[in-house]
């Protein structure tokens, strides 16, 4: 009952001032649409009306009137609704920025939003969209000073409040409490505005909750080089070995799969591709599931991958290749089709396949294990 006056102040105030609320909702399926009046009184007992934007089968009341493509009555002692809907608005002020496509999130009210910033959806000092891909940091960010202004707004409230406590009690009781909450209520501004400006003055972007992480890459093992220490490879491998037919025959290719030249001839070589001892299974369920020509550029030679500890699946008997390929070609159209599915290509991506096979995207060539 002690604040039940301070809120009869607040009703009046609301009576006198206010003349009108402005509500968006969604355009309604129906084409005829009009304005609805309906007969009402004001918090003073006083006649008025209420408009309302809607449709003929909404307005069907005993006492209400529908005018169709009415704009509405006009009068100074109407408490008026619109309902405007998104497209109505754009209609009635055309945006300078391109429109928003449908993968924005619209949000039901605008918030205010200071610079005018169509990238990030505001326009006119609004922010009409948020960005999903984006997430919630431009949205956060305004709730931040919205939540700040709030403070401050509630804050001279319960000064007044306070105010208005301490000047009509004569009781040294009600007093106190009247200055008590102007105390408390400056203490709560000053804590909020002081938080903000301090944590502000040491880094802007301590407030801004964007998070943005930078992207990472990390080089896949099975294309980096092993070193050798001491004339050895972390595979065990020693520099310089012949790598010949003592240490396996050559794979003999078949139709539509051939391989990067040159043939490697002693371990530690670079820039060569090696087929000795090749299982060319991987190669040939590639080839007819592309129905395709594909090139091989990493085989059996074990030194050109594994990168500082030497594990990698090329090897010697291993089905695990490499294979070239070349931009905007139709043989690579067809090998990009086959190994990721149909999607998108994405930079350092593996790709399943129905069987037991992956394949790994890496730009210029393919890993397929």
């Amino acid at each position: 009952m002690k604040l039940f006056k301070y809120f009869l102040i607040i009703i009046a105030f609301l009576g006198l001032f206010g003349q009108g609320i402005t509500l968006y909702a969604q355009t309604p399926s129906p084409n005829d649409r009009g304005t609805c009046v309906t007969p009402s009184t004001n918090i003073f007992g006083k006649p008025s009306t209420i408009t309302t934007l809607t449709t003929r089968g909404n307005c069907s009341g005993p006492n209400q009137r529908f005018s169709p493509n009415s704009a509405g009555v006009q009068g100074a002692e109407a408490v008026t609704t619109q309902v405007q809907t998104q497209a109505e608005a754009q209609a009635q002020n055309p945006p300078s920025t391109p429109v928003y496509t449908t993968d924005n999130y619209t949000l039901l009210a605008p918030l205010p939003c200071g610079k005018n910033t169509p990238a990030t959806g505001c326009e006119g000092g609004l922010q009409k969209n948020i960005d999903p891909t984006k997430g919630l940091g431009a949205y956060l960010n305004i709730m931040i000073k919205i939540f700040i202004g709030l403070c401050a707004v509630m804050a001279v409230v319960m000064i007044v409040m306070g105010g208005i406590e301490y000047m009509t009690s004569e009781l040294i009781s009600s007093k106190e409490a009247g200055r008590d909450r102007i105390t408390n209520a400056v203490l709560g501004l000053i804590l909020a505005l002081g938080s903000y400006a301090l944590l502000y003055t040491i880094n802007p972007d301590l407030l801004n909750t964007d998070v943005n992480v930078a992207d990472v890459h990390i080089a896949f093992q099975e294309d980096v080089p092993q070193a050798p220490i001491n004339g050895t490879f972390p595979d065990g491998s020693v520099y310089n070995t012949p790598w010949n037919d003592t240490t396996g025959p050559l794979t003999p290719m078949v139709p539509h799969i051939t391989s990067k030249q040159p043939e490697c001839t002693f371990i530690g070589q670079s820039n060569c591709t090696s087929t000795r001892v090749l299982n060319l299974s991987s190669a040939i369920n590639v080839q007819r599931g592309c129905n395709c020509d594909i090139v091989i550029t990493g085989g059996t030679e074990t030194w050109l991958h594994g990168g500082a500890t030497g594990h990698t699946s090329h090897r010697l008997q291993s089905s695990t290749i490499d294979l070239r390929r070349l931009p905007q070609t139709a043989e690579t159209i067809k090998l990009d089709n086959y190994l990721s599915g149909g999607k998108p290509l994405v930079m350092d991506t593996w790709y399943p396949s129905s069987t037991t096979q992956y394949f790994y995207f890496e730009g210029d060539h393919w890993h397929v294990k």
